[in-house]
């Protein structure tokens, strides 16, 4: 029997497939690993079936979701970097607790 798209996709979600593959790659537990893998979601949701079908009866499928999750995390051209990664790194450079670094932050205003 063949699946259509959204049963593959439903099949990727209920076995967490998208979220093995990004803490895999990235090591990390932050909150934005949510982010990114309901941006990868919501990408596979936007392929044409046909493609999707077509690398689920390949098994190619997982390896299809890595480079998906490699472009989207490392890319700073990519919406995800644009959105979440690279405000994350700035913020992760200022540490609040420290009160030298919030005057010197107002002594350039």
């Amino acid at each position: 029997m063949n699946k259509s798209k959204t049963e593959i996709i439903e099949e990727l979600a209920k076995e967490k497939t998208v979220e093995t593959i990004i803490n895999n790659i990235t090591h990390s537990n932050n909150d934005i690993l949510n982010d990114l893998a309901q941006d990868i979601y919501i990408d596979l949701l936007n392929k044409e079936d046909e493609l999707i079908i077509e690398l689920y009866n390949n098994n190619q499928i997982k390896y299809f979701i890595t480079r998906m999750v490699m472009n989207n995390w490392f890319s700073q051209n990519s919406p995800f970097y644009m959105k979440y990664r690279k405000f994350s790194i700035m913020t992760d450079q200022y540490d609040t607790d420290d009160q030298d670094t919030v005057e010197g932050d107002n002594d350039r205003v």
